[in-house]
Parts: structure tokens; C-alpha cells; sequence
């Protein structure tokens, strides 16, 4: 999870630095230390990808195979009587797919809620120090566009 917050916040960089880049090639100043900064960050944001990509799977194994295992120690020490209602096919499936949808949800949507909201914070505070005046606009027109959303997708549900 901080993995992926730190890469967000390297996202936002690469915004900042790809903006300063812009403006320094529009004014005709060298710009060669930030290009190298441009290309650093963005070295950092691949190999950061990877090394997301390997800790995420890791963590989701041995999350489901801590849940697997106490799951088959249940279903051994459990009444027979209680085991009898399943049938083994169920019970495999439990402790194969349906644990490993389970963990890769809660690895994935964890981590990702909090580098989403990371983003959206530094996004405000990024505006904020640009113009303020667009920052209060987003603050204020961001939660009425997701809330207009919501009720427009109900009514196009029920269309």
C-alpha cells in the first residue's frame, strides 16, 4: 500500500516536472536538468511498477494461504454432521477460487482506495498552489458531479 501511495505521489510529480519542462522550452532555457529529472522519475515509476506488481502477488498469496489454512483446520476439527451437508467438490472450490478472489479484493482494493485518495489530495493541493480559485471550484463542484452521477445512473438503470 505505501508502494503504490509513493508511486501516486511520483505520478503527481511527473505532471509538475512535465509542466516546468514545457515552460522552460517555451522560454528557450535549457532544460536538460529537468529532462533529467523527467527520465529518473519515470525510471522509478517502472521499476516501482514491478516491484508493486511482485509485493501485491506476494501479499495476496500469503493472505490466502493463511485463510486456506484456517479454513481446512475448521473443516477438520468441525462436527462430522456439520461437514456431511457439503460436498467436497464445494468445499475445494472454496478453498481454492473463492478465497483467491477474496484476497486479491482486499489487496487490491485497499491499496488502491488509498492511493486514490492520496492523488485526489495532492490534486487539490497542486491546484491550490496554481490558482485557488480552480481548487475551491473542483472542491465544490467535484462532490455535486459525483453526487448528480449517482442519480443519473440510477434513472438510466431503471430506463
Amino acid at each position: 500500500m505505501v508502494l503504490k501511495c509513493v508511486l501516486t505521489a511520483v505520478g503527481v510529480m511527473m505532471a509538475v516536472i512535465n509542466k516546468y519542462i514545457v515552460d522552460l522550452s517555451s522560454s528557450g532555457f535549457s532544460m536538460t536538468v529537468s529532462i533529467i529529472i523527467a527520465v529518473v522519475c519515470t525510471l522509478f515509476s517502472l521499476a516501482g511498477g514491478m516491484l508493486l506488481s511482485m509485493m501485491a502477488v506476494k501479499a495476496t498469496e500469503q493472505y490466502g494461504n493463511h485463510i486456506r489454512s484456517r479454513l481446512y483446520e475448521h473443516i477438520l476439527n468441525c462436527d462430522w454432521n456439520h461437514r456431511v451437508k457439503y460436498h467436497s467438490e464445494e468445499l475445494l472450490s472454496r478453498l481454492t477460487s473463492d478465497i483467491s478472489a477474496i484476497c486479491s479484493g482486499i489487496v487490491d482494493v485497499s491499496s488502491s482506495l488509498a492511493a486514490t485518495l492520496l492523488q485526489l489530495i495532492m490534486a487539490v493541493i497542486l491546484l491550490w498552489h496554481y490558482d485557488w480559485t480552480l481548487a475551491v471550484f473542483a472542491i465544490i463542484t467535484g462532490p455535486a458531479a459525483a453526487v448528480l452521477s449517482v442519480c443519473m445512473g440510477r434513472k438510466l438503470k431503471r430506463i
